[in-house]
């Protein structure tokens, strides 16, 4: 969540000065999975996936309740089989995303101040799925992987702009789980210190 909240931070404040932006896995596009409550212990991870129909609903329904919006890991939480109700219940990813109806002229903008945006993940993350959301990633309705270049915010939040300056670059790290990516020497080494 700690990633996501900077990138929003540097799209919405005006005065910001940051120059370099290195996004440790954070889920810029969601999640739809529950995470592990422990990593090694028990497990609660039910995905809209591989569960029925009315677990999705049950878990879509929580989310995007009143009371869901007030946790903050809920929202992150992107159905993509209930795309309109994501829009419409989500206060906080959607328009994040500019996929509400208010403008994204600033978030642009101030995306556009940044020297460097490194999207640092992996397949291996185990908290965030997809993994590919650290990379702007995300599910279509049919549950296949849409790239960022494909996605419909790709240019509307600046980031076709960035990446054709050679000012957005990914970092794909294998087997580092999600809360070993700020301890892991090899993503130090490889995605973090080349951009410093």
């Amino acid at each position: 969540m700690g990633a996501v909240t900077m990138r929003v931070l540097i799209q919405t404040w005006d005065r910001s000065n940051v120059t370099r932006f290195i996004s440790l896995a954070g889920p810029h596009a969601g999640i739809c999975k529950v995470p592990p409550i422990s990593s090694n212990k028990i497990r609660f991870v039910p995905t809209s996936s591989s569960c029925n129909e009315a677990c999705n609903k049950t878990l879509a329904a929580i989310a995007y309740s009143g009371f869901g919006q007030e946790i903050s890991a809920l929202n992150l939480w992107h159905d993509p089989v209930r795309e309109e109700m994501y829009r419409r219940k989500n206060v906080f990813l959607p328009p994040s995303l500019c996929q509400t109806r208010s403008s994204c002229s600033g978030t642009r903008l101030n995306l556009d101040k940044l020297e460097k945006m490194v999207l640092v993940g992996g397949p291996n993350d185990g908290t965030v799925y997809p993994w590919e959301s650290a990379l702007f990633g995300y599910y279509n309705s049919n549950w296949s992987i849409v790239y960022r270049k494909e996605q419909p915010f790709y240019d509307k939040m600046g980031l076709g702009v960035l990446e054709k300056e050679g000012r957005l670059e990914e970092c794909i790290v294998k087997n580092v789980t999600h809360v070993r990516f700020v301890f892991s020497d090899e993503v130090y080494e490889k995605c973090i210190k080349p951009n410093l």
